[in-house]
């Protein structure tokens, strides 16, 4: 037999078969795994909508913002989610002075981040703290 039984002759030979053998009746599964099962696809589609959303940001920044991959290792950090968000092109970031970059990133970040990072320097090109 074919694994797609779709017309009527294989419908009646699935019956003809059917009657000839005894099968166990089926044991229905608990309702809550049919929840884990769409819980599961769930969570599967929405990692795969985060991993697209990225993928597009990454796109995106190619085109507008190539040097960003320079400055963070990451450009999903909230530091650098929030560089993005203030000065959307490279242009903006050089019409603005260091001072002003760095307290408009102090008023939308956390302020802690940014003044252990200032404190730090673990960078030494850092010059956003200077």
């Amino acid at each position: 037999m074919r694994s797609w039984k779709t017309d009527k002759h294989d419908a009646h030979k699935l019956a003809q078969v059917h009657q000839q053998n005894d099968r166990p009746e089926k044991i229905q599964q608990p309702d809550v795994y049919n929840e884990l099962r769409d819980l599961s696809r769930f969570y599967q589609e929405i990692e795969d909508d985060i991993k697209r959303t990225r993928m597009y940001l990454h796109n995106a920044l190619q085109l507008s913002f190539p040097e960003l991959e320079r400055f963070f290792s990451s450009r999903i950090t909230p530091y650098a989610l929030t560089l993005i968000d203030l000065f959307p092109h490279p242009e903006f970031v050089l019409q603005t002075s260091k001072t002003k970059i760095k307290n408009l990133l102090m008023k939308s970040t956390t302020k802690k981040n940014i003044r252990k990072s200032c404190k730090t320097k673990s960078k030494p090109n850092d010059r956003i703290c200077e």
